[in-house]
């Protein structure tokens, strides 16, 4: 996908079906702190959750030509594996 500006983007959308009800408790567990932290934190993106009643909805937009935290370090010439001289 390209956004407005130009640059690439990933767009993700994930939509659960056929388990029980959900509802939004107002608390955030692990796992939802983990995502939406991570995705915009780390990666620049957006995170958007929908608790409908037949199954959670996920939207994750997330920019693809910029450096991330976890890769942008893979072009460093003197980077060796940690326990090797």
């Amino acid at each position: 996908m390209v956004g407005e500006s130009g640059a690439r983007r990933l767009a993700l959308e994930w939509q659960e079906s056929g388990g029980p009800p959900v509802r939004e408790t107002g608390k955030r567990g692990f796992g939802t702190r983990l995502i939406t932290g991570g995705v915009s934190r780390e990666l620049g993106g957006e995170v958007r959750l929908e608790f409908a009643l037949d199954g959670l909805r996920c939207s994750l937009d997330v920019p693809r030509d910029e450096p991330d935290r976890f890769t942008s370090f893979a072009a460093a010439t003197d980077v060796r594996p940690v326990g090797r001289a």
